[in-house]
């Protein structure tokens, strides 16, 4: 099986593909992180990345969020996957009221255009949200990885001693 992440700047170095920003500073922090800095309380802060993808393409989508807001005053960091022709939503995460490390996982199917917006955001009353592990690669391969995970480790290839999670497919180790 082999995993490709389909993300454009795995690593999140400066040199990379940026996103856009909405309401906040996005700095790329170059260790397979970024974080949105919210530059006020209107809207929380958005990081945006357009992607060209393969049309049709049955794909997943992962990453992970950090924050640390009081659990009682907010509604939670966000991923989510619009069309960016239509900018219709095609399927969004919210975690409600949880502070700390959070998963976020999507399934979506790249619309006819093959050009997808995801965006990932925070809310409003949290100064700054660190999203790393973020990973965009075949459906399939996905659940398969999942599948082979075992103790919560990350699963081997036959015959290797190279890890098949997140680090191996983001380019680090």
């Amino acid at each position: 099986m082999q995993r490709v992440n389909l993300f454009p700047n795995p690593r999140m170095t400066s040199t990379g593909t940026q996103p856009r920003s909405i309401d906040a500073t996005v700095v790329m922090n170059g260790d397979g992180s970024f974080t949105i800095k919210n530059s006020g309380t209107r809207i929380g802060g958005y990081a945006t990345f357009i992607l060209d993808l393969q049309p049709g393409a049955k794909l997943h989508a992962h990453s992970v969020s950090t924050f640390t807001a009081d659990a009682t005053n907010m509604r939670g960091a966000r991923m989510g996957v619009r069309a960016y022709s239509a900018g219709s939503l095609i399927t969004q995460t919210y975690l409600n009221g949880v502070k700390g490390y959070n998963e976020n996982d999507l399934d979506f199917t790249v619309p006819s255009d093959g050009k997808v917006t995801i965006e990932f955001r925070g809310d409003k009353l949290v100064d700054n949200v660190r999203v790393s592990h973020v990973i965009i690669e075949d459906a399939t391969t996905w659940a398969q990885a999942e599948a082979q995970a075992v103790g919560g480790g990350l699963a081997t290839r036959s015959g290797s001693q190279e890890p098949q999670g997140p680090s191996s497919i983001m380019g680090g180790r």
